[in-house]
């Protein structure tokens, strides 16, 4: 989709939106350190540290991904879009 492909640059007639040639998600995988009780302890700070991440919206991508893993099975799929 064209528009997952979108980045933005400033030129002589303003802001305007390029289209890359291929998709440039950015996609992480990581595991929330252990804890005893409820693993998902850390996950709302964790959480609030990605979406708190600036945008450059001149070099993209403006799609972020995050796998977090939580216990065996377990896992959190993070998206944050411009």
């Amino acid at each position: 989709h064209d528009i997952l492909r979108t980045r933005f640059e400033t030129g002589p007639d303003g802001v305007v939106p390029v289209v890359d040639d291929a998709a440039r998600p950015l996609f992480t995988i990581e595991t929330l350190p252990a804890t005893e009780g409820d693993p998902a302890c850390g996950l709302p700070v964790r959480l609030a540290e990605l979406a708190s991440q600036r945008f450059d919206l001149a070099t993209g991508p403006l799609l972020r991904m995050h796998l977090i893993g939580l216990t065996d099975g377990a896992h959190v799929l993070f998206m944050v879009m411009h």
